[in-house]
């Protein structure tokens, strides 16, 4: 478990000669607003550069451009973190004249004690061996930009840059193989030692024999995990293939066909009711006004001025003639009203029997159906045909024979040698088959996480990474290209993908307590689709006591956050304001 306590800066970028103290204590969502220019990048770039010596933005430019431009030297960046209950501190400076030290360095120190090595270089690989995250999976699960390349446009393998490759690999061995490697090259040395001193005591024979059935009982133990954790998925996923294929998906795709036509013959029947009604309600109002002039008419009365005049026998007779014409449209329009009436109901009756029928709730769900069930069958026959991994070591420790002290024994220990170094080679080559075994048993939740956190941010795009580490687009079962999603799918699949990778890092190695997020909900995305990304992030940051840093210049978004610190540029030098 790493934890970043506090950055100083002083002559950094846009900071001046007063150090500046930035406490990474506030768990939840803060957000750093202030205008462009203003320095809110400064805080990220601190971090990064003081873990890695290399700026932000994808590691450009020389280390000496982020000294203050004003005064020009004495730039000095501290950064303060525990890992695994010690206390580490990182001092890097450029341009530096005081009493603590002259020129470019960078100390180290560990529970206030001295460690650093004896050069830049070295220093650097000590704080990322301390750190335990390398540079290029740190930008993407701790202090994110906008402006990097997205993970899905990296090129799957390089030898000079960040790959998709590169970036998984060090995402699942940082450490395990090393580990493995280190214990092995001691065991070679134990078994080479026994090569020298050939006519060595019978108690070595009696410790190797010891080391032969403890090697035998964990190579036993791991097959035997491995069968029952194979066994435990194919039993899950025959359940769930047997579950899907219990639905029709052709005569549910009938019943959804049959609810789209009634649906549409529904809605072309409403507006014809609303004109009927419209000229009901017409006809009534002509009625009820012409019998008021008649009832005046036949009293004798001027319908406007309530005076008596003489009835004009013509204008009754045209009056009588319009109330006739109005009964006759209120009753054709009733009884035209009865008829779509009783449409409609018969309609409504269909449409509710049918939705009552289907085993889902749309024809999204009904293709999403369909599609897992090649994935199911896919995945189990995947399954089903893997052999044993461990057999092979087992097999092999079976038939080990130890026997007394002889030649036969000198070179059992020289093939063992040779095995160990192989073994070695094994551990230690990025193509080796341990390698991508132990990527391919994080494979499933990786994908599982990053799943989750696209269903999160709305989006209906199913990404899925491989046994060889490549990644696929796809909806519905329709492959996709990443290219070709909008810019705000790309931005939330980007974010999706920091999260789901920032889940295995600290699955496999422990909690990281700081997440930076630069102008991530700004690029690509929308008011509501910045809003779900901000409120994924506002629950993600309580529920995992993350402190979250969002710079963003949506105002909409001020509300959705725990907490503001305002950024702000006074007579070229940075300053911070933090709330009340």
């Amino acid at each position: 478990m790493i934890e970043i306590k506090k950055l100083t800066v002083k002559n950094f970028l846009g900071f001046g000669e007063i150090p500046i103290e930035f406490s990474f204590d506030q768990i939840g969502t803060t957000l750093i607003s202030g205008h462009n220019g203003a320095g809110k990048t400064s805080i990220l770039n601190g971090v990064v550069v003081a873990l890695y010596g290399k700026a932000l933005s994808n590691g450009a430019g020389k280390i000496d451009d982020l000294i203050n431009n004003v005064n020009k030297k004495n730039m000095e960046v501290t950064l303060e973190f525990t890992k695994d209950k010690s206390t580490y501190k990182v001092v890097r400076a450029r341009k530096m004249k005081s009493a603590e030290g002259s020129g470019n360095y960078v100390n180290v120190f560990k529970n206030k004690k001295d460690i650093t090595p004896d050069s830049i270089n070295n220093s650097n690989k000590l704080i990322e061996s301390i750190v335990g995250i390398p540079y290029d999976l740190f930008i993407r699960v701790a202090a994110i930009s906008a402006t990097y390349v997205p993970f899905l446009e990296l090129p799957v393998k390089s030898q000079t840059g960040a790959s998709q490759t590169g970036i998984i690999e060090e995402l699942f061995n940082l450490t395990s193989l090393t580990e493995k490697a280190n214990i092995l090259k001691e065991q070679i040395k134990v078994t080479k030692h026994s090569l020298e001193i050939q006519h060595a005591k019978r108690e070595a024979l009696h410790e190797e024999r010891e080391r032969h059935e403890s090697q035998l009982n964990t190579a036993e133990r791991r097959m035997k995990s491995w069968q029952k954790e194979i066994k435990e998925e194919i039993a899950d996923l025959t359940e769930s293939l047997a579950h899907s294929k219990s639905i029709d998906v052709k005569d549910e795709k009938k019943l959804f066909e049959q609810l789209e036509t009634l649906s549409n013959e529904l809605a072309e029947i409403k507006p014809d009711y609303r004109d009927i009604r419209d000229v009901l309600r017409t006809a009534k109002d002509a009625q009820k006004n012409t019998e008021a002039e008649m009832q005046h008419l036949e009293d004798g009365n001027c319908p406007y001025c309530k005076q008596k005049m003489k009835v004009a026998a013509s204008k009754l007779s045209a009056a009588k003639k319009s109330l006739k014409k109005s009964l006759k449209i209120i009753s054709e329009s009733e009884a035209q009203i009865e008829e779509i009436t009783k449409k409609m109901d018969a309609l409504d009756d269909e449409i509710d029997k049918i939705t009552d029928s289907v085993s889902v709730n749309s024809l999204e769900d009904l293709y999403r159906v369909e599609s897992r069930i090649d994935k199911y069958a896919t995945k189990l026959a995947d399954l089903e045909s893997q052999d044993n991994p461990h057999m092979e070591t087992l097999t092999e420790l079976l038939e080990i024979q130890t026997s007394e002290f002889d030649m036969e024994t000198i070179n059992e220990l020289d093939d063992l040698l040779k095995h160990q170094n192989m073994v070695l080679k094994l551990l230690t080559k990025k193509d080796s088959f341990v390698r991508k075994n132990l990527i391919n048993k994080n494979i499933p939740f990786l994908n599982k996480r990053l799943n989750h956190y696209l269903n999160a941010l709305n989006l209906t795009q199913l990404i899925e990474f491989k046994h060889d580490m490549s990644a696929t687009v796809s909806k519905f079962g329709r492959a996709l290209n990443f290219g070709n999603l909008s810019n705000g799918q790309k931005a939330r699949v980007n974010l999706a993908m920091s999260f789901a990778f920032r889940e295995v890092l600290q699955n496999l190695y422990g909690h990281l307590n700081i997440c930076l997020l630069d102008e991530v909900l700004d690029v690509g995305l929308d008011s509501e689709g910045a809003l779900i990304a901000a409120e994924m992030l506002k629950k993600k940051g309580s529920d995992e006591d993350i402190c979250i840093y969002v710079i963003s210049h949506k105002e909409e978004l001020q509300s959705t956050f725990d907490r503001t610190i305002s950024v702000s540029m006074v007579d070229d030098f940075t300053h911070i304001t933090y709330p009340d």
